[in-house]
């Protein structure tokens, strides 16, 4: 739980909050930087004070910049000079922000302001200049533990002398079984020694040198020692000693003729006495001993003659490869991350002998006994994890490395831009290789379907991963989205949707959208107003809906009003109430029976009802039922938030007189993320393609319980789970690969497209002439390749990849001169059965006058889906695009490009089809899993306990109806 945040429940939260140290409080009530005000300053962040300039950065009325007026320490809030709502008697009332939720762009600085920051920013570079320190250290322990140990790779050989051997007139050197071990260490190296050195071998934390014991001074009789303590012990920890001579590695610093012996001996030597030595006894303490003996002299600084003789002895012999390591590594540095080395190292020869100069013999002359391969479990993968740089790793490290590591695409409402370009420097990791894109990273970049086919897996999984468990689980998630308690009945829906195995039990933002608005406004309010659309004959919209009535907890129910005889979806939404009648309220519920959604409310208005609602509270009635409309803007720009882009553009009658209907995007993109594509206030350029939104748009109203079949961004009517078509099936699907039109097929007729209106016939965008198209011809399996562009002539491109025709005859073109010329234009066809569509690899699914009722019977087939919609379903949160279906814009500019990567260019080249099969088993296993009829019951569940919290609450007591 973030720093602060004790509970939410605003009583608990205030009380822990006042009972609080004042550093605790300080940390409440601090606000981020700016970033120039951070680069000035030194710090993060500061308790905020009165007269500070602050931006919002999230909440309701993120992007408002303003002067802090007042800040209310007992509270923890502050105010900011615009930040405000107008009461119902015309008094405005500031608005309380959360301190986190704004970021300082202007400090008012005092003398004690500037005294904090000082102090502050001294206490910063001395933390950062500590961390750097550490992470120095860090890295020469590091890359002296790899060098100090990589000379043990050539030395297999174990030697183990008697103590007799080196001589020693003490008491103990005539108990000879005492473990000793030989290092031959020239003389010049044995008398050198220096700090650096000493400190370097004291930096590597190497756990033999841990263990040894305190050294005791002596030579062998070998060296004309002649008496002394007997040698030096160590700890019984295991070393490596060398089987090779000097002679073996010829070097400058090495003669070949020159050496002396080291003598260490084992802690079971407690004692020393006798010779000419006379050293008191001395018991081992487990550090390097305080005493070394070299070449028969004695010094103070003898343990670090002693390392620095091991170190550079250790450098020296195996300088050479070591160099030659050095340079690998840093290669392998700069091509970053796992690119073909990890350590830098070359794969050694199997004849090390040859490699380092031995001759083939070294291993049987010198006793030496080559270690066998180290045994990995899981095959190459796993060894390769050990030992990248082996030759036969290359291949395995290439295909695990991310190739779109160090490229960033360019992200917007909705869309992914490509191509990628190189993203800013990392911070820098220490330990870790950082890999940054370079020049021929980003021109030889993969496709980015790739990443949005990764990115998409990903974040499914995640999702489903995420999904509460348990009771308390899904308690505390509503709690932490919504800011409220759940609905009474919440338990037992709950336990009904794990009965049923639902899978998606927290993913209901899309839904929760739409409710929100309603908990502002009061429960008699909006009784009233439910009453007008059920009775009112005059009322507008009355003569569009039926109702469905639930009595006695659903054991009774009713249909009544206009069109509940006009089609089958009164019917349908019975049936579909028939289980879950039961568990709920009695209620009225009012349904429209068009495909289209109805209620509408402007901008400001909408943004008044969530502040009110998010808060707990209702608005007086003069307030909820405002239109608060405004001429100057269409309809549809009214609606809209007011930072919204479809407020700043120009009105509909003003493009269609200049015919600036299109203009093609001067970036190519595809749709990440579908639900903010689709959102029409924030892409005015599809206003003017799509025949729902193709004219100025409805005036804005208020809110009324009705319940619709489809709805869009702009709308406020609540959603429901349409039935239409849902149990429509194929009866014969052959396999993908059984297939036989590598095509997208489509018919339909021209409802919806509104052929009335002059543009939506002549200034259609189109493509036409020489095409030029990315596509990824030389992908390998699990490995993307680069993306390259093809040239082709459109329409024989067309004719390879699409089979589209309108059926029947033109419709809904006003009059039959139109329709004729409509006609002429395009393609046309008698019905194709659905067992003849199921022929082709790839469907298309659009919208007709409102949603489409055939996107369950695709999702179901052995089928590619490619859907293109502004309005999102009722399912939306619970299915992942580019997984389970492929999402397409509504200038259909993207189109071309994804039929140009999953079915290749003209010659079938670069074609992905065991992708396209893939989207295609998983939509239809999404189909099968998620869009069942116990699912739409579930909803339709969920939905309506929320319903009934709005309506059935006292206007005196808010929280009656929760959980």
């Amino acid at each position: 739980m973030a720093a602060g945040v004790v509970s939410i429940s605003s009583r608990k939260a205030h009380k822990a909050h006042f009972a609080a140290p004042s550093s605790v409080r300080r940390v409440i009530m601090s606000a981020p930087l700016s970033k120039e005000l951070r680069a000035e300053h030194g710090t993060r962040s500061i308790p905020i004070r009165k007269d500070d300039e602050v931006k919002i950065v999230r909440g309701t009325y993120k992007g408002r910049e303003g002067r802090v007026t007042t800040c209310q320490r007992k509270n923890f809030r502050i105010f900011v000079e615009g930040v405000s709502r107008d009461k119902g008697n015309g008094a405005t009332v500031p608005i309380g922000v959360n301190a986190s939720n704004v970021v300082i762009t202007k400090l008012k600085l005092d003398k004690d302001r500037k005294n904090i920051l000082s102090r502050k920013s001294t206490a910063q570079k001395s933390k950062s200049e500590d961390v750097e320190m550490k992470a120095r250290v860090r890295e020469m322990r590091s890359h002296a533990k790899r060098r100090f140990c990589s000379g043990f790779e050539h030395y297999d050989e174990v030697k183990m002398v008697p103590a007799a051997e080196t001589g020693g007139g003490g008491a103990h050197d005539a108990t000879p079984p005492v473990d000793q071990f030989r290092v031959s260490i020239p003389p010049q190296l044995a008398l050198a020694s220096s700090s650096a050195s000493a400190a370097y071998v004291a930096s590597l934390d190497w756990p033999a040198a841990a263990n040894m014991g305190p050294l005791r001074g002596g030579t062998s009789e070998r060296d004309g020692g002649g008496g002394g303590g007997g040698g030096y012990y160590a700890s019984p920890t295991l070393f490596k000693s060398w089987s090779r001579s000097s002679s073996q590695h010829p070097s400058p610093l090495l003669p070949a003729n020159q050496y002396r012996r080291i003598s260490i001996r084992t802690p079971r030597i407690l004692s020393s006495s006798g010779g000419g030595g006379g050293e008191r006894a001395r018991a081992p303490l487990g550090w390097v001993g305080d005493f070394v003996r070299l070449g028969g002299a004695r010094s103070k600084r003898s343990v670090a003659y002693f390392a620095a003789a091991v170190v550079l002895f250790f450098y020296f012999v195996t300088g050479a490869r070591i160099w030659r390591e050095d340079k690998s590594m840093r290669s392998f540095m700069r091509a970053g991350g796992f690119g073909l080395d990890y350590m830098g190292r070359a794969e050694e020869d199997e004849t090390t002998g040859a490699q380092h100069g031995g001759g083939g013999e070294d291993a049987s002359t010198n006793g030496g006994e080559r270690l066998p391969p180290v045994p990995v479990d899981g095959g190459l993968s796993k060894l390769c994890a050990l030992l990248p740089w082996r030759k036969d790793c290359a291949e395995q490290l290439r295909q695990t490395r991310d190739p779109f590591q160090g490229l960033v695409y360019k992200e917007d409402r909705g869309h992914l831009f490509y191509p990628a370009v190189a993203a800013p420097d990392p911070p820098p990791s220490f330990g870790q290789p950082v890999r940054r894109a370079t020049a021929a990273d980003v021109e030889h970049q993969p496709h980015p379907i790739h990443y949005l086919i990764r990115e998409g897996k990903q974040a499914w999984k995640a999702k489903v991963a995420r999904q509460s468990k348990t009771l308390k689980e899904a308690v505390a998630e509503y709690e932490r989205r919504y800011w409220r308690r759940p609905p009474k009945g919440f338990d037992h829906w709950f336990e009904f949707a794990k009965e049923n195995e639902f899978v998606m039990i927290d993913e209901f933002d899309a839904m929760m959208d739409k409710v929100l608005p309603f908990l502002a406004v009061k429960p008699s309010t909006l009784a009233q107003r439910h009453e007008m659309i059920q009775f009112d004959k005059d009322f507008w919209i009355q003569d569009k809906t039926f109702t469905l009535e639930l009595k006695g907890h659903g054991e009774v129910t009713e249909l009544h009003g206009p069109m509940k005889n006009t089609n089958g979806r009164a019917q349908q939404m019975l049936d579909l109430m028939r289980k879950i009648g039961k568990f709920l309220p009695d209620m009225n519920i009012t349904f429209t029976g068009h495909d289209v959604p109805w209620v509408t409310m402007s901008g400001e208005t909408r943004a008044k009802h969530l502040v009110a609602a998010r808060e707990g509270q209702v608005l007086p009635d003069d307030v909820s039922g405002d239109f608060n409309d405004d001429w100057k803007y269409d309809g549809w720009a009214r609606i809209c938030p007011p930072d919204s882009p479809m407020r700043k553009v120009a009105s509909f009658d003003k493009r269609m007189a200049s015919k600036q209907i299109y203009k093609p995007p001067k970036q190519r993109s595809f749709i990440r993320d579908h639900p903010k594509s689709m959102d029409l206030c924030y892409h005015p350029e599809n206003q003017l393609l799509h025949g729902f939104s193709a004219w100025s748009g409805p005036r804005p109203g208020i809110l009324y319980p009705l319940f619709v079949s489809t709805s869009t961004s702009l709308h406020s009517d609540m959603l429901i789970s349409p039935v239409d078509q849902w149990d429509h099936t194929i009866q014969t699907d052959p396999a993908w690969e059984d297939k036989e039109h590598n095509k997208v097929v489509w018919r339909g007729t021209t409802t919806g497209a509104d052929l009335t209106i002059d543009h939506m016939r002549k200034w259609m965008p189109f493509t036409s002439g020489s095409v030029e198209l990315p596509f990824a011809p030389k992908d390998e399996p699990r490995v993307p390749g680069p993306m390259q562009t093809f040239q082709a002539r459109a329409q024989a491109l067309a004719r390879h990849w699409f089979d589209f025709r309108f059926l029947g005859e033109a419709k809904q073109c006003g009059d039959p001169a139109m329709c004729d010329s409509f006609e002429k234009d395009f393609l046309w066809d008698d019905w194709m059965d659905p067992a003849k569509q199921a022929e082709y690899k790839y469907v298309i699914d659009v919208d007709g006058n409102g949603w489409s009722g055939r996107f369950h019977r695709l999702m179901k087939s052995n089928s590619m889906v490619l859907k293109s919609t502004i309005f999102p379903e009722w399912y939306q949160d619970m299915i992942q695009p580019w997984v389970h279906y492929v999402p397409i814009q509504t200038d259909f500019s993207d189109l071309w490009t994804t039929m140009a990567f999953f079915a290749g260019d003209n010659l079938g080249q670069g074609a992905h089809d065991d992708l396209a099969k893939e989207i295609a088993m998983a939509g239809k296993d999404w189909a099968e899993k998620h869009w069942r009829w116990v699912d739409m019951e579930v909803y339709m569940y969920r939905l309506l306990l929320e319903y009934a919290r709005m309506i059935h609450r006292p206007d005196n007591g808010l929280q009656a109806m929760d959980m």
